[in-house]
């Protein structure tokens, strides 16, 4: 039986060919906004005599909103495969979450397309309008970029774990946490959001800033020597957020935009690692970790096969070390 109104979402910021993330897991299909898949669902979905009214209604938009279109930068929705079937927002919205702990990046939800369901069939319900994020000095620095060698790897992740994250709470949080500093409009509270992401690892507040450094850099480091370099990074990414939130009036900022940008790919990192390593709850994932040494953290769970890919993440965590607070 359909459901009573489904939330068509509608996303801007990437280089990249979506069309080609395989979605039918979630009963979900990405296609061009406004191409020819894209119109052929509105009328799959909508009463014939509706068709016209309802596409120019989904396709408006507002005359100050203005987002540069080509063969390359497009706007993608995700529609239903199946209208007898669940659409769920909470899916496209953890798809959404996922993508980003991947590819931090400025791909953003920009529109939500409405639908109610009118005698067996939908008729338009309206529309929602989100800002696009932005955080390069042009708008198209950071729009995200997957290689096509590294299209299979999305794939089959999304595949493997879509669903096992989403019975993760602690995971969920994160990605919340994670998601919410993508929407600050202050940079500190952006970056303050990602520190509440890799905290959220800590089960307890003794000895708060040993533990957070210790636990992020044994989940997301490689080798001793990568554990070592994330420790010490995520020391100095720790003592810029002291500062600023135990009342320090002048906190140095010099370093800000190399901290914050390795924060994010840590969290990204961070999220993935929590996600392939599906440990039930945040007690037994400290418990597992306390017991292990740097260079182990693929002995979290059983196993476990490390990802060459995100290639670029990969050798930025594994070579970079930021400057000293």
């Amino acid at each position: 039986m359909p459901q009573d109104r489904i939330e068509i979402p509608i996303f801007y910021g990437t280089y990249s060919d979506l069309t080609r993330i395989d979605l039918n897991f979630m009963n979900g299909k990405i296609v061009t906004y406004k191409g020819r898949h894209f119109r052929d669902y509105i009328k799959k979905m909508v009463h014939d005599d509706q068709f016209l009214w309802c596409y120019n209604s989904a396709t408006s938009d507002l005359k100050e909103r203005h987002f540069y279109v080509d063969n390359s930068i497009k706007k993608y929705a995700i529609v239903p495969i199946d209208f007898e079937k669940p659409f769920l927002t909470e899916h496209w919205q953890h798809f959404h979450q996922m993508l980003l702990s991947i590819y931090p990046s400025d791909f953003s939800l920009i529109e939500i397309l409405y639908f109610n369901l009118s005698k067996e069939k939908y008729t338009s319900g309206g529309k929602a309008f989100f800002s696009l994020s932005q955080s390069g000095e042009g708008m198209f620095d950071n729009f995200m970029f997957i290689d096509g060698k590294e299209l299979r790897f999305v794939r089959t992740y999304l595949n493997n774990y879509f669903f096992s994250s989403l019975q993760l709470n602690y995971v969920k949080y994160i990605l919340g946490t994670y998601m919410n500093s993508y929407r600050e409009a202050n940079p500190i509270y952006q970056y303050l959001s990602l520190i509440i992401c890799l905290e959220a690892t800590i089960e307890g507040n003794e000895q708060l800033s040993y533990r957070l450094k210790r636990n992020v850099a044994l989940i997301c480091g490689s080798s001793v020597r990568t554990c070592r370099k994330i420790f010490d990074n995520v020391g100095q990414l720790y003592k810029l957020r002291s500062a600023i939130v135990h009342g320090n009036i002048n906190p140095s900022y010099k370093n800000f935009k190399e901290y914050h940008d390795y924060l994010k790919t840590l969290v990204g990192r961070l999220i993935r690692e929590l996600i392939i390593h599906n440990i039930s709850n945040l007690q037994l994932l400290n418990e597992k970790v306390t017991e292990l040494g740097y260079g182990q953290g693929h002995l979290i769970s059983q196993n476990y096969s490390p990802s060459e890919y995100p290639f670029l993440e990969n050798i930025r965590l594994t070579y970079k070390a930021i400057q000293k607070y």
